[in-house]
């Protein structure tokens, strides 16, 4: 008889980190490109609406919330002067900045899970080889030189080497 929460609960886990470092790799090639597509094509990717007067607009190493108003001419001249590769409405109006942020820490962050699991995987794997080779259960750590055919404290069963220490 096997307790619930004797190991199956890890295999659990580590299925569900894996799919989270799955879902963190599709960002990752995500946040990327979105960095790198503005540095070699300017202009490239469009800008998403996101309401009535607002739009996300990708910049070489930044996404930025534009606000997008009616301005004077001199508003305008100056920022298209800032701004060379703009592609919002034309004429009088202007977009300001709501809030921008560089795309390093986005990459980071969605790195981070990817880098994590093979070294989260050699872990869970180091652990159970040792484990296994110096006597304890492979599944709960138990001291298994006694025991004889099953795991006493979480009912898994016992290799041949896993009872005997090397």
């Amino acid at each position: 008889m096997r307790h619930a929460d004797s190991g199956g609960g890890d295999r659990m886990k580590r299925r569900l980190f894996t799919i989270a470092s799955a879902l963190s790799m599709v960002l990752f090639v995500a946040t990327v490109g979105f960095w790198v597509i503005p540095y070699l094509a300017p202009g490239a990717l469009p800008q998403v609406g996101t309401g009535k007067d607002e739009k996300i607009w990708i910049q070489p190493g930044r996404i930025t919330l534009m606000r997008i108003r009616p301005g004077t001419a001199f508003e305008y001249s100056v920022f298209l002067r800032m701004n060379p590769t703009y592609r919002g409405p034309q004429g009088m109006t202007v977009a300001t900045p709501l809030w921008s942020v560089p795309m390093w820490p986005l990459v980071v962050a969605s790195f981070s899970l990817v880098v994590a699991w093979p070294i989260l995987r050699f872990w869970y794997r180091y652990r159970y080889m040792s484990r296994a080779s110096q006597g304890s259960c492979p599944a709960c750590g138990y001291d298994l030189r006694a025991s004889t055919g099953r795991c006493p404290e979480c009912g898994t069963e016992i290799t041949s080497n896993a009872g005997t220490p090397a």
